[in-house]
């Protein structure tokens, strides 16, 4: 969608004023953002992992993802899952999480949580506990 077409249905709906399209960010401005936002929103139909939730867990934002397996896979109960097809779920979701500071406050938490497991010394640690299976098959 080019940028003419965006200002136009923004404008048309009275909402450019609350839309800003970033472009490329720095590591240091992704930070910032996920750190300043209300909550990361994607409502994607195929993730192969899906990382943007994980970044956005680290610094506290809170997360809404598509229902589809790989994220309910990986982020579990971390996250509040909608319909990507249903914009009308995605925006009760939006709502209910906007009105629910107490189950925010959980989501924030259980981020932090999930992030831990993603660790470098835990990805070593469950990495190392594969191969030493590997070794005991084979002998």
């Amino acid at each position: 969608m080019n940028s003419a077409w965006k200002e136009k249905i923004l404008n048309k709906k009275r909402i450019s004023s609350k839309v800003i399209f970033t472009g490329i960010l720095s590591d240091e401005e992704l930070f910032f953002v996920y750190k300043n936002a209300k909550m990361l929103v994607l409502p994607s139909f195929y993730e192969g992992f899906g990382l943007p939730p994980l970044e956005a867990m680290s610094t506290g934002c809170p997360v809404i993802l598509s229902d589809i397996e790989v994220f309910k896979e990986i982020y579990k109960d971390s996250a509040i899952y909608c319909k990507p097809e249903n914009p009308l779920d995605i925006a009760e979701k939006i709502s209910f999480l906007l009105e629910n500071k107490d189950i925010v406050e959980k989501l924030k938490q259980k981020g932090k949580e999930k992030v831990k497991e993603f660790s470098i010394e835990n990805i070593k640690q469950n990495y190392l506990k594969y191969l030493k299976s590997l070794e005991e098959i084979a002998l």
